[in-house]
């Protein structure tokens, strides 16, 4: 959440701006993967999974 663009206080204010406002033309559903990230869970990779990425 703190390393998004929009969010952060310490970013350019014209970052800023076009990451609001283009995140506040996208629908819910589209949005909500920029604020939250994908959660993968660790403990249930083998090995080989690991490798293979």
């Amino acid at each position: 959440l703190v390393k998004s663009v929009g969010l952060r206080v310490d970013g350019r204010i014209d970052e800023r701006s076009y990451w609001i406002s283009h995140v506040a033309s996208l629908s819910a559903s589209s949005a909500v993967p920029l604020v939250y990230p994908r959660m993968l869970p660790i403990h249930t990779l083998t090995s080989k999974a690991v490798i293979d990425q």
